[in-house]
């Protein structure tokens, strides 16, 4: 854009490239478990569609580094009618951090998604030579010229009510601090007690201790500085980049650390005014990474992508990072092999390192920490392995998860927890709904059978019935009181039940009848403490005994004479003698006539 004042001034404003994917939009979509790395691709692509192929209007780019990652490298996201642009530093670079950076290789337009910079700038701003002016975001309340760390917890404390911790007082002249003495003729002595729970050598301790003074407290600083650029000056020198890590050294702060440089102003006609910003914007409180990270797993849905695509992802990242390394220093020594992001080992932070005992990357510098190697031993470490396919005599592991989360083993305890678990054998099969069969089972305890407020349970000898959420009867085996020699099939009824009975559905369906129930109370028309009928009793000619009436019954003989034959006078003109009827508890067991 050209603006001319009163005057015929010319201002000229100037986009860079990443200002063509403010030209494409997104329209709405939602996707799934994808990485940073596929989800960057996908929009890219859909960005390249509304775009022209060639000529001089072609805004198109590949995709190239990215080295950002998600925990669980599973995004869910989705886009709305904004522009490409917006779409990636909302969903990708807000939420997960980083930068991007446009790179030409050949007619090639690059994109690379970077969770730092991969060149350290071989200029060097120091207080004193090059740099000029300098303001930073650093309250003096957030320095610390003197620190104490606390190491790994011990197991016995001198004072029983507190916890004691590794100290540096048995290796730095009993003083359990250090300091900047540099820092405190600015600042004071300003002291700060820091954690390095995992450190348990006191030799170790002091050295993060040190680091800390002058390289880790500063980690979340902005740097404005007005530098020169040496570059404007003397052609050979390396000149400054945005994304270049550039070392800065400020005695008066006790700072010697490098920073990413995010901003560069080039005053053309004043080389000498040209400004920087170096370092992190402003970081995040803790209250707002909290809701960003709640925000994140809220949106997260544990879905796996396919073994095929993982694998594919994971060499395409491995590729454009090895392909695109444009920077670096590969020093040969006596023993050893190293590739470096500068040319000192003292001042480098990314390290590989090849020797005899074998090959090894660090991003802390040459000393280490070696968290990515290969040894002559055979082992491998490293904190990710993608491969298609792993063949192994013996794995040994801590707890085994799927990367969405849904099924985690415990190897030490033999615990398996999943969301969903589907196992399928000749005799044995469980469907991720929970259906189960098996030909047979030998439970020592109890099995559970519920829907809402009713349930069964199978065990310890019982077979126990619930019904809103009370234990109403049960069927099992059990002794006579008094006798150890006789035992029997029980159905119980328990006394939260109000009664039992046999039922039946009729023939055309509907509710069913109660054919034959004993009441515990009297309800309806059924009588309590009683077997109420509710069908007639077929005895099929067998006695019924000992019966009691309610209303009692007789017991005894009745004698008469039987009248054979009447006259037609109505005088009777034969009969027998001696007949008898005989009664016990009012039913009649015995006749003679």
């Amino acid at each position: 854009m050209v603006e001319r004042d009163f005057y015929g001034t010319k201002s000229i404003t100037c986009e860079g490239e990443l200002a063509f994917l403010l030209d494409s939009v997104q329209e709405p979509s939602e996707f799934h478990d994808v990485s940073p790395r596929a989800f960057l691709e996908t929009l890219i692509a859909k960005h390249n569609n509304q775009m022209a192929k060639d000529g001089a209007h072609n805004k198109r780019f590949t995709v190239g580094q990215v080295t950002v990652t998600d925990p669980n490298d599973s995004l869910y996201r989705y886009t709305n009618w904004e522009t490409t642009l917006d779409a990636i530093t909302d969903k990708l670079v807000k939420r997960l951090g980083g930068f991007l950076r446009v790179r030409h290789v050949g007619e090639i337009r690059y994109l690379d998604y970077l969770a730092e910079s991969d060149n350290t700038n071989t200029q060097v701003i120091e207080f004193g030579e090059n740099l000029l002016d300098y303001t930073d975001t650093l309250l003096a309340e957030d320095i610390a010229t003197r620190v104490i760390p606390l190491g790994k917890r011990l197991e016995t404390s001198s004072i029983a009510a507190l916890e004691e911790y590794t100290t540096i007082k048995s290796v730095n002249g009993g003083k359990t601090y250090v300091e900047s003495p540099s820092a405190i003729q600015n600042f004071g002595i300003v002291t700060k007690t820091v954690s390095f729970e995992n450190v348990s050598v006191p030799a170790n301790l002091k050295k993060k201790a040190e680091k800390y003074l002058k390289d880790s407290q500063f980690a979340d600083v902005t740097l404005t500085l007005t530098a020169v650029d040496l570059h404007l000056v003397h052609a050979d020198m390396e000149a400054m980049k945005i994304g270049d890590r550039i070392r800065v050294i400020s005695p008066p702060h006790g700072m010697d650390r490098f920073f990413p440089l995010t901003e560069l102003t080039i005053a053309l006609d004043h080389p000498e005014s040209s400004t920087v910003v170096l370092g992190t914007e402003v970081k995040a409180g803790l209250s707002e990474r909290s809701i960003s990270e709640k925000k994140e797993l809220v949106e997260r849905i544990e879905r796996l992508p396919t073994q095929s695509d993982t694998l594919r992802l994971a060499k395409d990242n491995a590729t454009a990072l090895i392909t695109a390394a444009t920077t670096g220093h590969v020093v040969t020594r006596k023993n050893e092999i190293l590739i470096m992001d500068t040319a000192d080992k003292n001042t480098a932070k990314k390290v590989w390192r090849w020797n005899v005992n074998g090959l090894g990357y660090s991003k802390t510098g040459y000393n280490g920490y070696y968290g990515t190697a290969i040894t002559m031993n055979g082992a491998i470490v490293a904190d990710y392995i993608t491969t298609g396919t792993l063949n192994a005599d013996l794995i040994r592991a801590g707890t085994l998860k799927d990367r969405a989360g849904n099924i985690s083993w415990n190897m030490s305890t033999g615990a398996l927890s999943a969301k969903r678990l589907s196992v399928d054998s000749p005799n044995f099969k469980l469907t991720t709904y929970g259906h189960l069969t098996a030909k047979g089972a030998d439970i020592d305890g109890s099995i559970v059978a519920s829907s809402g407020d009713t349930k069964v349970r199978l065990g310890y000898g019982k077979l126990s019935i619930y019904y809103q959420n009370k234990e109403l009867g049960l069927v099992g085996g059990n002794g006579f009181a008094g006798s150890n020699t006789i035992a029997g099939l029980n159905f119980d009824l328990e006394r939260t039940g109000d009664y039992m009975t046999w039922a039946a559905q009729p023939t055309g369906g509907g509710s069913y009848e109660m054919v034959w129930t004993y009441a515990r109370s009297s309800f309806g028309n059924f009588s309590g403490g009683m077997l109420n009928a509710g069908c007639d009793i077929d005895m099929h000619y067998n006695r019924l005994r000992n019966v009691s009436w309610p209303d009692g019954a007789i017991n005894g003989a009745f004698h008469f004479v039987k009248i054979n034959a009447m006259s037609s006078d109505g005088t009777v003109a034969s009969w027998s003698n001696g007949c008898r009827m005989r009664f016990k508890n009012g039913i009649l067991i015995e006749a003679t006539f």
